[in-house]
């Protein structure tokens, strides 16, 4: 896919320095209304400067030409939604770390100005969660998702099981 070895810091410039924008004045009156990972989040977006979000967005236009084009010849696109397990509730690994990993095949369909959409595909063979697949098409086209995962989903009836639960509430 071209430009998606980008397309994840192009969109955590993006998504930070909207949230900086937004929430800066309150993180500064009252950064205690925010989780320690949010405020870590707008704080990032606050060292982000109007040239590097203005070169992110022109990163970002170059993707969805480049897109665009790969579209001319391509109904839609199926990726892995996660490159891995999802991790324990009480996985103590940085949240931005664990966000980068897990978010790192996702975040090049959230430069993208087409439809994307996740089905199940199965289920982890050691952890029992879903395993997901990513359908992705040309902007417009959300109808051709629509009846793709609608067939998936009558030939394989995942979509209607569901992973084993365990909390420990005594914690």
């Amino acid at each position: 896919m071209p430009h998606a070895e980008s397309a994840q810091d192009v969109v955590y410039t993006l998504i930070y320095s909207d949230a900086a924008r937004v929430h800066a004045e309150r993180l500064r009156d009252d950064p205690h209304s925010f989780q320690a990972a949010t405020r870590e989040r707008i704080s990032l977006g606050l060292t982000i400067s109007d040239d590097q979000r203005s070169a992110a967005l022109r990163q970002r236009d170059v993707f969805r030409a480049a897109m665009a084009e790969y579209f001319r010849d391509t109904d839609v696109i199926v990726t892995p939604a996660m490159p891995i397990d999802v991790p324990p509730i009480d996985d103590s690994a940085g949240v931005l770390g664990q966000s980068r990993r897990m978010g790192q095949l996702t975040y090049p369909w959230s430069l993208h100005d087409g439809p994307t959409l996740a089905v199940p595909i199965g289920f982890h063979p050691v952890s029992g969660m879903p395993i997901g697949a990513q359908l992705t098409a040309a902007r417009g086209r959300e109808a051709i998702l629509f009846a793709l995962a609608e067939q998936l989903e009558g030939l394989t009836h995942l979509h209607l099981r569901r992973p084993p639960i365990s909390v420990d509430q005594t914690g």
